[in-house]
């Protein structure tokens, strides 16, 4: 799959101790308003429960149960959407958990694209219908 980010740019941690992957992408002329919307709707649309969003600080946050050993634990999934400097909107996503069984790597570069992605479709789809950004 490709799209702008959802390569999950750094990944730091152990299996034992759990990891955390960061993935960011920055949109020019994009609208935080606007992306922070979409990226919502997106996030709604997958498996997160808890999802929880502050127009304010321009931040989505949410978890997803995961097991670990015969245990599960919520993994929390915090998506910053921020102006990048007048310029647009940068996206930066951080998951903390343990990725096993029950959430993979590949599944989890694939929820950061359609993350991504969402934001990236309010940005030319609006755009298409003359709405300005």
């Amino acid at each position: 799959m490709s799209c702008l980010g959802g390569l999950i740019q750094t990944a730091s941690g152990s299996v034992w101790t759990g990891k955390t992957y960061k993935d960011f992408a920055e949109l020019p002329k994009a609208s935080v308003q606007r992306a922070l919307a979409k990226v919502a709707q997106e996030v709604a649309g997958q498996d997160w429960e808890k999802i929880n969003v502050s127009k304010e600080a321009g931040l989505i946050t949410a978890v997803q149960t995961v097991l670990v050993g015969s245990a599960t634990q919520e993994a929390p999934l915090n998506i910053l959407v921020k102006d990048w400097g007048g310029n647009g909107v940068r996206i930066e996503i951080t998951f903390s958990g343990f990725v096993s069984g029950s959430i993979r790597s590949s599944t989890l570069r694939d929820s950061f694209c359609k993350i991504i992605e969402a934001a990236l479709k309010q940005q030319c789809c609006l755009r298409s219908l003359g709405v300005p950004l």
